[in-house]
């Protein structure tokens, strides 16, 4: 699973800090209170919690929290962010809010400073992960930060809006890292000081005034729930209501600039065009903008449906050559935002991968406007990017064949609602994604070891949670030590066993389809499925070095076997391979279904996915001065859905069910109708790519869990953590025995209506973790269960309320509950 990528520790490369760091600020502190018993040791996988006194506010002074953390290691070998970090229960976010335009929290550093190339991600936080540095002690800082100094080892916070001013405090401190990742070496999480205290409020820079942009000049026609301006140079501006947004396109060409269909203040700042706007027009039934030069011709279409716009692109190649481009969608808003996000997230400035959940949302106070990118080239290429207020729909990736044509596609949805929410809910009306999830679901076992197991002693990993689909070890094929046969063997005797210990329980056979062999490095070119490796910019095959290893053995890894990464189409061979596998499982072993294992092939960007030894038509990169193409690649997320289709269908012909990792990013596989998760390893924000197909979370890993921390409560504040990114809960780990699973157990089956965060209504059941009045806007009646902050389960009577003839249930929740009601017609 994606989740097995973090056994590589990052070790980021260069940069410099675009503000300097100050420790002036951490000297300045006014201490309120110091933990007694300084340097703390938090071993891996451990947590430990310290209270702390109640520290009052105090007129024009911030709450802080000075820390100082290191990972005991020697010198200049990294960073990552291993330190987690909570404050009364509550996870301690970058900014105050969680919001990515909210105050920052760190006072004494810039949160900002990402080094050349890692753009995408957070140097100093994920979510509530601090970044520490891997050190022997406080002085010897790694080099490669050297702009920080020894500020690298420090942290000042703004934490007034977490700290109880009387009552007790409680700080959790958990040393994420895993000694698998250090070759199977312990290194402890070092804290030097933790303390409470007092700033100036002055110290907190100034929040960047929002910028407004004006309502460019243009023609004017009413449409899609508001306005619609076309401007004189291609640009557009949405008004709903007093309120408006503002749309600008730019494309480069080769050895040159950037064209635009832009406003007139944004073109007085930008250097010559090389195309010219040849014919626009715009009235109530829609519009049409024409733009070409030497490079391409740009023919925009807008087209009123409802409560949305629909716009095409369609860019036809004039150059007498291929030809690439870089295609910015600029987003400007003609006020403050109170809500901005990229792909669903409102703390990410950068999405590096925006397939899954292809949108940017913004809304001011009254009105809200929703992105949305609806073809499969956009989506797969698609990055989104908050910078300088401007929010960025983006692809440096498109190209085009000599004499070639294609179609962007894309939709704006204009409301007077300011939630995020609405805009989803209506994208998956529109994408028809409302169909009914099964569960629960878990990872049950190896068959080999199932297979030599009673009934009896199996029971009791299957009924306390009512796992319907269950996953069993192996997979399909790495070329273990043992064939075909063994495997087949070992998988009709475990599913036998399971069947009788937990009859509602259906078997699934595992397949990765990306890495599911071996070749001797020596033998590639003899390899029976050539024709569907990776092969890097340099022309060589790509091994997995990562895997590898722990999959092949340390014998046959010494004699030379590697693993390598595949893509199947209809034509390969892997795509007919993979169907293959399909028969073995369905009618060899009789399996109930299959678990597929990083299935888009989309769900990050690298040599995993790429290959350089065919072009696909359309994805290239640039010269990053010249705009020319330098490589032409075929993209396997662009090239594989038919054949991922293929295997879908075939399992479901054999009348398998499917389970699959990541979420479909092409239309086709959208239309399939399987249940499909995202790993949460790297935080809940990894939900925000379930939002427009089935919402479905694989829980936090279990053995990532700090060991003295593997609590119900804890499941407990996982199951909830995902709730309110709008996610179901898949288990990934969880101990068979000894939890309470009442709520998850009671989630399924779930047929979504509408998502929101921390409520979700489906036909069958609401789930809440949030106090309200919910109904089905009819007159159903309810069987209602509460579940307490430890998991434990009691039926609950609910007295409804009628309202407007139809009945509302009110629902009162205390911190760390959920209320399922399901439905009774």
């Amino acid at each position: 699973m994606n989740g097995r990528l973090l056994l590589v520790v990052c070790c980021l490369l260069g940069g410099a800090s675009a503000r300097a760091a100050d420790p002036s600020l951490r000297e300045r502190v006014q201490v309120a209170w110091t933990h007694e018993s300084l340097p703390l040791r938090v071993p891996m996988k451990r947590m430990i919690e310290i209270t702390a006194p109640g520290v009052p506010g105090k007129a024009g002074q911030l709450v802080v929290l000075r820390l100082q953390a290191r990972l005991d290691c020697p010198p200049n070998s990294g960073w990552n962010k291993f330190l987690a970090l909570e404050i009364n229960g509550q996870k301690v976010y970058r900014t105050l809010g969680g919001a990515r335009r909210g105050p920052e929290r760190i006072l004494n550093r810039d949160p900002n400073w990402a080094p050349a190339g890692y753009e995408q991600d957070y140097v100093l936080f994920r979510e509530n992960q601090l970044c520490v540095i891997f050190a022997p002690d406080f002085q010897q800082f790694d080099h490669r930060v050297a702009a920080d100094g020894t500020e690298t080892f420090w942290y000042v916070l703004d934490v007034g809006d977490l700290i109880n001013p009387e009552a007790a405090n409680v700080i959790r401190i958990t040393n994420i890292a895993q000694p698998v990742w250090f070759g199977n070496q312990e290194h402890d999480l070092v804290i030097g000081d933790l303390s409470l205290g007092y700033l100036p409020a002055t110290v907190r820079a100034q929040r960047e005034a929002e910028g407004v942009r004006p309502l460019p000049a243009g023609t004017t026609a009413a449409m899609a729930g508001g306005k619609v301006t076309l401007t004189p140079e291609g640009g557009l501006a949405v008004q709903v209501g007093r309120e408006h947004y503002v749309l600008e396109t730019s494309l480069t060409w080769p050895e040159g600039e950037l064209n635009w269909l832009g406003c007139a203040d944004r073109l007085k700042s930008e250097p010559p065009q090389e195309w010219k706007i040849l014919s626009r027009k715009l009235d109530k039934t829609g519009g049409q903008v024409v733009a070409a030069g030497k490079f391409y011709r740009l023919t925009r279409t807008l087209k009123p449906d409802g409560p949305r716009l629909r716009v095409t692109d369609r860019i036809d190649n004039l150059s007498g050559d291929d030809l690439g481009a870089a295609i910015s969608y600029d987003l400007t808003a003609g006020g403050p935002l109170d809500d901005l996000r990229l792909a669903g997230d409102r703390a990410l400035s950068y999405v590096d991968t925006a397939a899954p959940n292809p949108t940017l949302f913004a809304a001011q106070k009254a009105s809200g406007l929703g992105w949305l990118a609806e073809d499969d080239l956009l989506r797969l290429q698609l990055r989104l990017r908050d910078s300088r207020r401007v929010a960025s729909a983006f692809t440096s990736n498109f190209g085009l064949p000599k004499g070639g044509s294609y179609t962007l596609s894309w939709t704006l949805y204009p409301s007077t609602s300011t939630d995020y929410w609405a805009f989803i809910n209506q994208v998956r009306r529109d994408w028809d994604v409302n169909f009914t999830v099964d569960g629960p679901f878990a990872f049950i076992g190896h068959c080999s070891g199932l297979s030599k197991e009673t009934p009896e002693a199996l029971a009791p990993r299957f009924n306390p949670r009512r796992v319907t689909l269950g996953a069993m070890h192996p997979w399909t094929n790495y070329q273990y030590p043992y064939d075909r046969q063994q495997h087949k063997q070992w998988w009709r005797e475990a599913q036998a066993r399971v069947r009788q210990a937990s009859p509602q329980t259906k078997c699934l056979l595992m397949m990765e389809p990306p890495l599911e062999s071996r070749v001797h490095q020596d033998r590639v070119d003899a390899d029976p499925y050539r024709d569907a490796m990776m092969v890097n910019r340099e022309g060589k095959v790509c091994f997995d070095l990562g895997y590898g290893p722990n999959y092949i053995g340390k014998t046959d890894w010494a004699a030379g076997y590697r693993l390598v990464w595949r893509y199947p189409t209809v034509e390969n061979s892997w795509g007919k391979y993979l169907l293959d596998d399909v028969k073995f499982a369905m009618a060899d072993c009789g399996a109930n279904g299959m678990y597929i294992d990083c299935f888009s092939y989309a769900f990050s960007r690298g040599w995993a996915r790429y290959s350089y030894d065919r072009w696909d038509g359309h994805t290239v990169e640039l010269g990053e001065k010249t705009h020319r193409i330098v490589a032409k690649l075929t993209d396997a997320g662009l090239v594989s859905p038919p054949a991922q289709q293929a295997v879908i269908e075939a399992i479901q012909a054999a009348g398998g069910v499917v389970v699959a990792n990541t979420e479909p990013a092409t239309a086709n596989m959208r239309k399939v109708r399987i249940n499909r998760f995202v790993e949460t390893g790297g935080g809940q924000g990894s939900d925000r790519e379930t939002h427009l197909y089935t919402p479905i979370a694989l829980g936090y890993p279990w053995y990532q869990i700090a060991e003295n921390d593997r609590t119900p409560r804890r499941l407990m504040e996982d199951i909830i953590a995902n709730l309110q990114h709008g996610a179901l809960y898949y288990y990934y780990g969880v101990p068979a025995e000894g939890y309470p699973y009442g709520c998850v157990n009671r989630m399924f089956p779930f047929t979504p209506r509408e998502l929101h965060g921390g409520w979700l209504v489906g036909e069958e059941r609401i789930i809440t973790t949030q106090s309200g009045d919910f109904g089905w806007g009819d007159r159903s009646g309810v069987k209602a269960f509460h579940y307490s902050a430890d998991g434990q389960e009691t039926p609950l009577q609910l007295k409804p309320k009628t309202v407007a003839g139809k009945l509302v249930y009110p629902v009162t929740l205390g911190k760390g509950e959920i209320v399922i009601l399901e439905r009774v017609r």
